[in-house]
């Protein structure tokens, strides 16, 4: 067996890379680098704007989490071409006028990587990259803000409460926020105990502002990658996005019908339903029964990875039901 161990193979014209099968391979078309979901804040089942009440960590666009206690808003927001990352969306994060807590780190934003997608990475280096932009450079009520590479050495614990072994933590100091669109990256060496990573961003406690939203940051281009420097940001097709997504969150809001046709078909009814892909457990499944006749807003289901089983009792002829639902699988 012969190895070709090379730096560069370039075209013997133009001294460019060559291409293979008519692509040049650079590092925005190599496929399954960045290890966080939905980086660039497209998918959004649970809605495009919510506001999270004092209390565990919530979820918001999908994937992404406080990882805290914070009240704070959460929204999708169109960012401007041209301005630096290339893409559609980011979210923003912020602040609130009441019931922040005295101690600990608010206004954060994270997302735990399951520890099938991470653990290959323990003992490495790994690139955290992603643009962000803030509504002022300083504020009073506010100290420094914090990314971060979470390192976790027990495997797939809750991201809303569990700290990180090692935080792996980076500050820009308030007074020298951006208000543009910034790139920053950092690059760490995990353990070689590691089983999750997490990406996080935060600020050192803050006080309440004065007014819903007086201040806010918003983050997009947000890219995990092994290696020792940033590469530009993997961006997948819509659907492969999404289906990623629904490995941990699946909204079904199509009415699945449970009919009775005639008095022998009166009684008990089930429907089967698969989710588009394996979600990462048995879900969480919250579902929403009617009936044309009103009177059935229940029923039972069993859920596994795979799929879902619900059943209705005391149809009678021609009458009908329907279900629709969302499971929880996150971390």
């Amino acid at each position: 067996m012969s190895t070709i161990a090379v730096n560069a193979i370039t075209d013997a014209n133009d001294g460019n890379t060559t291409t293979i099968n008519g692509v040049t391979p650079n590092s925005a078309n190599v496929v399954g680098k960045n290890i966080l979901i939905n980086g660039n804040f497209d998918v959004w089942q649970r809605g495009t704007s919510r506001y999270s009440t004092y209390g565990l960590a919530n979820y918001y666009a999908d994937r992404w989490s406080t990882g805290q206690f914070q009240d704070s808003a959460f929204e999708r927001v169109t960012v401007t071409t041209g301005l630096g990352p290339k893409a559609q969306y980011a979210i923003k994060v912020s602040s609130s006028s009441t019931a922040e807590a005295s101690s600990g780190t608010r206004m954060a934003l994270g997302q735990m990587v399951e520890s099938v997608n991470s653990v290959h990475l323990a003992g490495q280096q790994v690139t955290l990259s992603f643009w962000i932009r803030f509504s002022s450079a300083s504020s009073s009520s506010f100290g420094n803000f914090s990314y971060q590479i979470n390192e976790f050495d027990t495997a797939d614990v809750a991201f809303d409460s569990n700290g990180a072994t090692r935080a792996n933590s980076t500050s820009i100091s308030n007074g020298t926020l951006p208000t543009t669109w910034t790139k920053y990256t950092v690059t760490v060496t995990t353990a070689s105990t590691m089983k999750n990573l997490a990406a996080r961003f935060l600020f050192a406690t803050p006080a309440n502002t004065t007014n819903n939203s007086d201040f806010w940051y918003e983050v997009t281009g947000v890219q995990l990658e092994a290696g020792e420097s940033a590469t530009e940001f993997e961006h997948r097709p819509y659907t492969t996005e999404e289906l990623l997504c629904f490995r941990y969150y699946y909204l079904d809001a199509t009415d699945r019908w449970l009919c009775a046709i005639t008095t022998n078909d009166a009684g008990y009814r089930r429907i089967d339903v698969n989710y588009p892909v394996t979600m990462r457990a048995a879900p969480t499944v919250t579902a929403t029964f009617g009936s044309n006749q009103g009177s059935i807003t229940s029923g039972t289901q069993f859920a596994s990875a795979k799929g879902i089983t619900f059943t209705v009792d005391s149809m009678g002829a021609g009458d009908y039901a329907y279900v629709n639902f969302n499971a929880n699988a996150e971390l």
